[in-house]
């Protein structure tokens, strides 16, 4: 493990554009695909899966940036953690829109999901405003604060519900349509579910619960592994 992680951390870079283009390829594999769809209104809700896809690339990539600056800078505010902020908080409402329009149509109850992507950039926005007005982060500190909000606010749920949509999918299409479509949205479930945990809920560290205790550090002192490389 000690040599996976040395590895890991020396080759920061690499995995970073390894990322990046993963994330990139399936964006464009998901916009050639849409059509395809088995069920019609299902092809919609492939185009903000394709953003997520592009987005998270973005964000890999922006990430590689960051990681070539020299150790001096590393806590200082630049425009790339802006930018990368931008990128998370748009791939998160991406993957939420994609999972809320999933998820009307495999079960028409639940409709008002629609609002769930406005609801959530909502919540993200006042709460980053209260923490900026209350002052008690400096402006590095307060990038940190909100990227963790983001995470639990949009990245979490958007998983979630992403997950719980595509498996329900998946378990109609089996009977009437089994075939490559339907493993396809089986295992994207269980990689949503992942993210969820990931994504979602392992965040940067910060001074509120539970990002005080779960995060990235208390991952690299459980693994030993740099989180931002998993």
């Amino acid at each position: 493990m000690a040599q996976l992680s040395e590895i890991l951390r020396d080759n920061t870079v690499a995995v970073f554009f390894i990322y990046g283009l993963a994330f990139f390829s399936t964006g464009l594999i998901v916009v050639l695909e849409a059509r395809r769809a088995p069920i019609p209104g299902v092809s919609r809700s492939m185009l903000p899966l394709a953003a997520f896809g592009l987005l998270q690339s973005a964000l890999a990539w922006t990430d590689m940036f960051i990681s070539l600056r020299s150790a001096g800078l590393q806590t200082a505010q630049t425009p790339l953690d802006v930018l990368r902020l931008i990128w998370l908080v748009a791939s998160a409402l991406a993957l939420l829109q994609f999972a809320s329009y999933l998820i009307q149509e495999v079960d028409e109850r639940h409709t008002w999901l629609r609002w769930s992507a406005s609801a959530a950039l909502a919540a993200w926005v006042i709460v980053s405003a209260l923490s900026a007005v209350v002052g008690l982060s400096d402006a590095h500190q307060l990038l940190i604060d909100m990227d963790a909000w983001a995470r639990y606010l949009m990245m979490f749920p958007g998983s979630v519900l992403a997950a719980l949509s595509l498996f329900r999918l998946g378990r109609d299409l089996s009977g009437s349509n089994p075939g490559q479509f339907t493993h396809g949205a089986r295992s994207a479930s269980v990689a949503f579910a992942f993210n969820a945990i990931i994504a979602g809920l392992i965040v940067p560290k910060t001074g509120f619960w539970p990002a005080s205790v779960l995060n990235y550090d208390f991952f690299l002192n459980a693994t030993g592994i740099p989180f931002r490389v998993v």
